[in-house]
């Protein structure tokens, strides 16, 4: 029997577990860090927070198709991504906790997305979850790749912060593929799995829309809520994620190739270009971490995966409803 050889093995590509050692007690990280502009700043602070709640929900993902894995070698790989993740959410944490101590809601901004992220999986089910954590993924591998081919996107920046977001954007780089493999794994490269996929990126996508603006408004300090309604507060920002050459547009690209049945990440993008040439100088060696080797299990049965019917679509519309009136609400209270 030949051993399986995942996508990213393929590549050459190997999951690597591994926990920087930074420290945010930098006084840069207060106020307008990126280079005075508050609206910049005030937008990554709150994907830090985004992406530390979300990450937590992929991990979720990642731990329940270990479980539904009979494959040692993709069960692994989902492990690693499954490490990864963990060890991202645990440096963002470091931050979020120094953005806390300079008085900016951190907790109330976790609550708001924590609170979509369940009524996304109460209105959606588990595999329409388990869809939106991929397309997260997608999306934030997308802009990973964006921002390592523009070493200037974090000018002006404390170095620590710069060096969060660069390690945090290769190992998104590196482990794209491996949740998509194991979602393959377990529920095949069929249509009904192609418009699972497509409904949980639906999913995925309100949620941003309704969770990051939110955040960003809220992550405005004290001494600069009177400049949060002036367009030119948050111009820069849209520039930077939307605007000619965007951070995001090749993850919209990416959601758009979504609906091909037999679509995979390394569609958009090679990896090993990207790793290759900046490994030496994002992650270091002395990161990594050994993962503990897990025994083969018994065989497990894959679950069935229902097709996308008229209730889901209407779920859908009822968590974009709940997403707007939650968030509203949110920035009404944070005023």
């Amino acid at each position: 029997m030949n051993a399986t050889v995942t996508p990213s093995m393929a590549r050459g590509v190997h999951v690597t577990p591994r926990l920087p050692p930074f420290v945010f007690d930098d006084p840069g990280v207060q106020g307008a860090w990126f280079g005075g502009d508050v609206g910049r700043t005030a937008a990554w602070n709150a994907l830090s927070i985004v992406a530390g709640v979300g990450e937590q929900g992929i991990m979720d993902a990642g731990r329940w198709l270990v479980e539904h894995i009979d494959d040692p070698v993709v069960a692994d790989e989902t492990r690693r991504f499954v490490q990864q993740e963990a060890f991202h959410s645990a440096v963002h944490a470091r931050l979020n906790r120094a953005l806390a101590s300079c008085g900016l809601p951190t907790d109330q901004v976790r609550d708001l997305v924590v609170s979509l992220m369940e009524e996304c999986e109460r209105l959606g089910g588990r595999a329409t979850f388990l869809g939106a954590m991929l397309a997260g993924e997608q999306v934030i591998g997308e802009i990973g790749h964006a921002l390592l081919d523009r070493p200037d996107t974090f000018d002006g920046a404390p170095e620590s912060v710069r060096a969060l977001w660069q390690w945090h954007f290769f190992e998104e780089v590196e482990h794209q593929a491996a949740l998509h493999d194991g979602w393959t794994h377990v529920f095949g490269a069929n249509k009904v799995a192609r418009d699972r996929r497509v409904l949980g990126a639906a999913y995925a996508l309100v949620l941003l829309i309704a969770a990051w603006p939110a955040a960003s408004w809220a992550m405005v300090p004290a001494a600069d809520r009177a400049r949060r309604s002036r367009p030119s507060t948050w111009g820069s920002a849209y520039r930077q994620m939307f605007g000619s050459g965007g951070l995001v547009r090749g993850a919209a690209r990416n959601l758009t190739a979504l609906v091909r049945v037999d679509f995979h990440p390394f569609d958009m993008h090679d990896p090993v270009p990207t790793l290759d040439r900046l490994r030496d100088e994002l992650v270091d060696p002395v990161w990594e971490r050994p993962m503990r080797a897990v025994p083969a299990g018994a065989p497990v049965e894959r679950p069935p995966l229902a097709p996308v019917g008229l209730w889901d679509l209407i779920g859908l519309a009822r968590f974009a409803a709940f997403a707007v009136r939650r968030s509203l609400l949110f920035m009404w209270t944070v005023r």
